[in-house]
């Protein structure tokens, strides 16, 4: 294994002790992060809401207070369950968080289940990127949106939305801290 692999893994594949300590690092300074998501979304207050790849939940905190319908999830990593889960342990219990361990490219939920879907600095870590969007194509109600944040250039990912099912794509470059960050939002397309 290369060393910068070695490097990254915690952060992509969370687990053991490395995991942990990736997933408590993740967690620092996210209010920003989240506020954006917030803003970006712009949420009503009812909707039903998936974060694909949800780490340690500290978006998932900041979703279900945006919104009094579901807030689902579903993240590869045990390790980012666990620490999820007790970070949203009340909501979880009364049924308002639906926390899963699955990849983006299996999403355990059925179709036309979510008004929007959110990843944010996940879609860099998916085994394949046009899998997890046509799966959040498919759980995403027509007229539903998605929103990407990521920290590279988002030229290739807007093809692979459109290929995938969405339309009316939007490309930005917010200031979250210190750092610019690619904001795609799109709708998802009548089948």
């Amino acid at each position: 294994m290369e060393i910068k692999e070695r490097l990254i893994r915690p952060w992509s594949q969370p687990s053991g002790i490395a995991g942990r300590i990736a997933g408590w690092e993740m967690a620092i300074g996210k209010d920003p992060l989240n506020e954006l998501v917030a803003e970006l979304l712009n949420l009503a207050g009812h909707e039903d809401v998936l974060e694909v790849g949800f780490g340690p939940g500290t978006t998932i905190t900041r979703l279900a207070e945006a919104t009094s319908g579901r807030v689902a999830g579903a993240d590869p990593s045990p390790a980012m369950l666990a620490q999820a889960l007790a970070r949203n342990a009340d909501a979880a219990r009364s049924g308002r968080v639906d926390l899963r361990l699955a990849p983006a490219e299996r999403l355990p939920f059925p179709d036309a289940e979510f008004d929007c879907a959110v990843a944010c600095n996940t879609v860099g870590h998916w085994r394949s990127v046009a899998d997890g969007l046509a799966e959040i194509a498919r759980v995403v109600r027509p007229g539903g949106q998605v929103l990407l944040i990521i920290r590279a250039d988002a030229g290739c990912i807007v093809k692979l939305l459109v290929d995938a099912g969405f339309g009316d794509v939007r490309t930005s470059k917010p200031l979250v801290g210190r750092r610019r960050v690619s904001a795609i939002q799109a709708r998802r397309r009548a089948p």
